[in-house]
């Protein structure tokens, strides 16, 4: 139900950095069904003093949640 990348393919992609998005809340957003999503969301989970990690593309895979306008960034 969080996996995106069927619907929205990616590129395969050699990662050399990693940038960590917040979410802020306790639920889970819905990235548009996917169409705006991250690699990776971390949910907290307050009660048991966790995070819980959903993946929505492979991490050597593009997603979703960077814009690449025209003429740059």
């Amino acid at each position: 139900a969080y996996w995106y990348q069927s619907r929205y393919g990616g590129n395969s992609m050699e990662t050399n950095v990693i940038v960590w998005h917040s979410t802020e809340g306790t639920s889970l957003p819905s990235y548009g069904g996917g169409g705006s999503a991250p690699n990776l969301t971390a949910q907290p989970d307050f009660k048991n003093k966790r995070m819980v990690w959903y993946q929505h593309f492979d991490f050597d895979t593009s997603a979703r949640a960077l814009v690449n306008r025209a003429g740059g960034v």
